[in-house]
């Protein structure tokens, strides 16, 4: 008697709603009253939930990393390429919001982080997206 083997592939899945990638800095007005912008990455469409990560090279890069160096303390360059050392930052900044350190922006980090509010009267101050 010849028993039938059994075979399962186990494929990832990709959700069907993923977030796009962030390609430019947007600005949209800071609450409570900031008298400023928030800087924060965003897709194509202007949206803020967006995703990016290595090799990403965008001026929606270089909101992630003023606000990681204005609001987290990162010392990174503003250089709008997400390299090593931005990749280091935002897992250092993941780990300390309560975020999967994965080194990867997306919708889930956005959630959780602060953004620099530009263009104040008075000094950077850090907001949560709305």
């Amino acid at each position: 008697m010849i028993l039938p083997s059994l075979f399962l592939a186990v494929v990832p899945s990709s959700p069907a709603s993923a977030a796009p990638q962030c390609t430019k800095r947007g600005e949209t007005i800071a609450g409570d009253n900031a008298g400023g912008m928030l800087w924060a990455p965003v897709a194509a469409n202007g949206s803020t939930t967006c995703q990016m990560g290595s090799g990403s090279v965008s001026s929606a890069v270089g909101a992630l990393q003023h606000s990681l160096k204005y609001c987290y303390g990162k010392s990174i360059s503003e250089d709008n390429n997400f390299g090593p050392a931005t990749k280091s930052a935002l897992q250092s900044v993941q780990r300390q919001i309560g975020a999967d350190d994965d080194g990867v922006y997306g919708p889930e980090t956005r959630g959780k982080m602060v953004f620099s509010a530009v263009g104040t009267s008075r000094k950077t101050a850090c907001y949560e997206l709305p």
